[in-house]
């Protein structure tokens, strides 16, 4: 089975001192372009990232919209 590139967006909030990270939100995308998008939402208050991630194909048929 060929891996299908997903692309992966986590929200996370940085408290500061100490610096401590605590996960928020997470969601998969099909494109970049859709994960970039979404991540606008949330840049202006949280540390957002957008990264590529493989999975078999079978996983990614579990997803939720």
């Amino acid at each position: 089975m060929e891996p299908v590139i997903v692309w992966l967006m986590i929200v996370q909030l940085w408290d500061d001192p100490p610096p401590t990270m605590k996960f928020i939100y997470k969601k998969e995308y099909a494109t970049r372009e859709e994960c970039f998008q979404a991540k606008e939402h949330w840049d202006k208050k949280f540390v957002t990232l957008c990264s590529p991630i493989a999975k078999k194909e079978n996983e990614t048929s579990k997803r939720h919209p």
